[in-house]
């Protein structure tokens, strides 16, 4: 039987080791769109609306998450 944290398989100190990353997106990270938006004043639910939207811009997420590794070091 393991002495270490459940449904881990790993030891505390294993576990307590692994380093996370929290990333936050902000409009300007997926939206092109320089003018004011109006996604407000619509009756269906704005992220829906913002992912059929011609101005979303894809993200680059293993770029971000690499980007952020480097900064937390």
């Amino acid at each position: 039987m393991s002495s270490g944290p459940t449904l881990t398989g790993d030891t505390c100190i294993e576990v307590t080791k692994k380093k996370y990353i929290n990333i936050n997106f902000g409009r300007e990270d997926w939206c092109s769109y320089k003018g004011v938006c109006n996604r407000d004043n619509l009756v269906i639910d704005r992220e829906e609306a913002c992912m059929i939207c011609k101005w979303r811009k894809p993200l680059d997420i293993p770029k971000i998450l690499d980007t952020a590794l480097e900064e937390k070091k």
